[in-house]
């Protein structure tokens, strides 16, 4: 259905436009903010700015390649949507992490897997010729998942 809705954004009916809409960022909503955020700057390496009231905000921004990665509390979405429903167990979100090379992977794996993100998938030499791992936030329910392509 994401593919569908993406294809619609990049053709009219009349066929293509002759401009593309470009992914801006991702947003995450998380019920444990700083543990979501822990996973992002010690596990990931990002730098995040933040807005709102607290220590971290209640929105918090990192860019990496040019697409903004978005953390929101809960309680900041629920104030524009009064009738939003948290369930970290139904995200299907996966934010994925290219790395230069496969030793990269199991490096980079261990050190978000040590900030409390929980292992879905350890690392793994795929039959699509990665090398691929997948964890999870707890306090949001994204997948992350860490690869880099086999020699």
């Amino acid at each position: 259905q994401v593919v569908r809705w993406l294809k619609c954004l990049a053709h009219s009916q009349t066929g293509p436009r002759d401009h593309f809409m470009a992914l801006n960022g991702v947003g995450i909503v998380s019920a444990d903010k700083a543990a979501t955020l822990r996973i992002f700057t010690e596990g990931l390496g990002l730098s995040f700015q933040h807005w709102g009231e607290g220590e971290q905000g209640q929105h918090s921004e990192a860019e990496a390649a040019g697409v903004k990665l978005m953390v929101d509390t809960v309680d900041v979405i629920k104030r524009s949507n009064p009738d939003y429903q948290f369930s970290p167990e139904s995200c299907t979100v996966h934010l994925t992490f290219k790395c230069d090379k496969p030793a990269e992977v199991d490096e980079i794996f261990s050190k978000v897997k040590a900030t409390g993100a929980s292992v879905e998938k350890e690392p793994f030499d795929a039959f699509w010729k990665q090398r691929y791992s997948t964890l999870r936030d707890p306090g949001s329910g994204v997948h992350i998942d860490i690869f880099a392509d086999l020699p």
